[in-house]
């Protein structure tokens, strides 16, 4: 239910949070999928803030965010209009302390904030310093 309401055109967030409160109070287990989809419908308004806290609530109940997750996330910031590539770097460099790797979609969605050639060329920086350029590259729009 919370996906499909997650997947509307005009994501109602608040009744996301409802429904996910009300499997709470039933008693019902959530799992890593339910909080992704939580997460995914921040995503979709760009509401980057309500997708962090959510990742740490998922994390407070003793899940292990995954990969999925922290491209959720980054999906958020590429959405925002207020996100620097700085906000993507520490989303990448916590996926490596919870010793996760950005995949190639984690890469995409990460480029995909870049809106100057600064951002481009820091987060080049943050790819060379992971030794993940020929999967990166690919992704930069100078590459394209």
């Amino acid at each position: 239910l919370i996906d499909a309401y997650a997947k509307v055109k005009h994501v109602d967030l608040k009744r996301i949070v409802d429904v996910l409160e009300l499997m709470k109070a039933r008693g019902l287990k959530l799992d890593v999928v339910t909080y992704s989809c939580v997460m995914n419908a921040c995503a979709k308004l760009g509401n980057v803030d309500a997708a962090g806290k959510w990742l740490q609530e998922m994390e407070k109940m003793g899940m292990e965010p995954n990969v999925v997750n922290f491209c959720t996330l980054i999906d958020a910031c590429a959405k925002a209009e207020r996100t620097d590539v700085n906000q993507v770097s520490k989303i990448l460099e916590l996926m490596k302390t919870r010793g996760l790797k950005p995949n190639e979609v984690t890469m995409k969605l990460a480029f995909s904030v870049c809106r100057s050639e600064k951002d481009r060329v820091l987060l080049r920086r943050y790819s060379q310093s992971r030794q993940a350029n020929a999967t990166n590259a690919k992704y930069d729009k100078d590459a394209l």
